[in-house]
């Protein structure tokens, strides 16, 4: 394929409205990954989890402002979490809808090597003040008026939350190919078969969550390249 998709999605933050107006034999224009690019198959639900990361990294990025953040837990929210009857998945998502409503993101849970859970995700923060953001990731994290220990105040205000530019640049695997949304979805599902088993659960779908319209605008994204490719002819 050539080095550029298509990108054809218009007002996306403002009520998530998604129109193709690309005709199938026009040159898409959307840029490629530059460190890979995702296997294409017909079928939304056969694309690998992998690829579909790279679609869900393609759609926050849109407006090419994407923040990636981390949030670690505090020990009250992780005894919440351990007492639900939901999953850690469905638990975590709970709290970002509850307090990041209408911010288009995707996250996936990351077991650190002491075995505590935490979370690496990517969210678009277009039209919204990044400190409301910044305080908003603190709320998922946890209340702070709940911590009595002065450490753990200190890596609650520090540590917890880490929120930054994407940078498609970084190199984060150090082997090449690792570059742009396909680096940081490979870095943050380093520990992916781990976390599974830790969580026991089977499906990789159960470790990432992802809001309605980043979903609905990664499908779009997907159905421009798939047909983009039928309708591809190389010129002899």
């Amino acid at each position: 394929q050539p080095d550029n998709l298509a990108a054809s999605v218009v007002d996306y933050c403002s009520g998530g409205l998604i129109l193709n107006f690309m005709p199938s034999t026009a040159v898409p224009s959307r840029k490629r990954d530059p460190g890979s690019a995702p296997a294409v198959t017909v079928r939304w639900q056969d694309v690998l989890f992998k690829d579909k990361m790279f679609y869900y990294a393609s759609a926050v990025d849109c407006d090419k402002l994407a923040r990636v953040f981390t949030v670690h837990f505090t020990y009250a929210v992780r005894d919440q979490l351990s007492a639900s009857s939901l999953s850690a998945r469905d638990f975590l998502s709970q709290r970002m809808r509850s307090y990041l409503t209408g911010i288009p993101y995707f996250f996936v849970l990351d077991i650190n090597p002491k075995g505590v859970l935490h979370i690496h995700g990517l969210l678009n923060p277009t039209g919204k003040v990044e400190t409301d953001l910044v305080q908003k990731l603190h709320k998922v994290a946890g209340d702070e008026r709940k911590i009595t220990k002065l450490s753990d105040k200190w890596f609650f205000r520090s540590k917890a939350v880490d929120y930054k530019p994407a940078d498609w640049a970084t190199d984060f695997k150090g082997v090449p190919g690792n570059f742009g949304p396909y680096g940081w979805n490979h870095y943050i599902t380093k520990t992916a078969l781990k976390t599974k088993k830790v969580l026991g659960v089977a499906s990789d779908s159960e470790i990432i969550s992802v809001s309605q319209s980043v979903t609905r605008l990664a499908k779009q994204f997907h159905k421009e390249d798939v047909d983009f490719g039928r309708s591809y002819s190389p010129k002899d």
